[in-house]
């Protein structure tokens, strides 16, 4: 549905804005490439360290799937502090997946992703990508230890939300 209305506003804004920053339609016989079903998280691990633990590191782990057609893509996302950094996990910053088209952020117990693709029926070069995100918040099955807190969650659905 998502997808629908911000088709609906490129197509607006197509016929009220001018020069090159006008957004452009879809390309006559083509079909664009649509986030509307939700992404995929898998085995969702973190561990954060207690403060002054110094032979151990923080870490979050997951696996990402979209199951959109034409978008289809998994792919291992993971970041690793540094031994005994005491940092926290929890950072406003994107990291890369394995497959650098996915990105995403752990922050105040949130996972936020971003996924670029390229769609030809967008636009010819240089606007034929786009960018979809989507967060979610993880409910966590946790368990203190001798140096942190492991946390885990099997699965869960991440709504995209946006696209740029």
């Amino acid at each position: 549905m998502l997808a629908y209305i911000l088709l609906a506003l490129l197509a607006l804004f197509d016929r009220t804005l001018a020069g090159p920053t006008t957004f452009r339609k879809y390309k006559a016989g083509c079909t664009a490439l649509i986030e509307e079903q939700p992404w995929h998280i898998t085995n969702l691990i973190t561990f954060q360290t207690h403060a002054g633990v110094r032979n151990r590191s923080s870490y979050i782990s997951f696996d990402f799937k979209d199951v959109n057609k034409g978008l289809e893509l998994t792919t291992s996302c993971n970041r690793t502090l540094p031994v005994g950094s005491n940092a926290t996990l929890s950072d406003a910053r994107y990291h890369h997946c394995v497959n650098q088209s996915v990105n995403f952020v752990f922050e105040n117990g949130v996972v936020s992703l971003e996924r670029y693709f390229e769609d030809p029926c967008i636009g010819d070069y240089p606007y034929n990508s786009a960018i979809a995100y989507g967060h979610a918040t993880p409910l966590f099955n946790s368990t203190k230890v001798s140096a942190g807190v492991f946390s885990t969650q099997i699965e869960m659905e991440v709504p995209v939300s946006s696209m740029s």
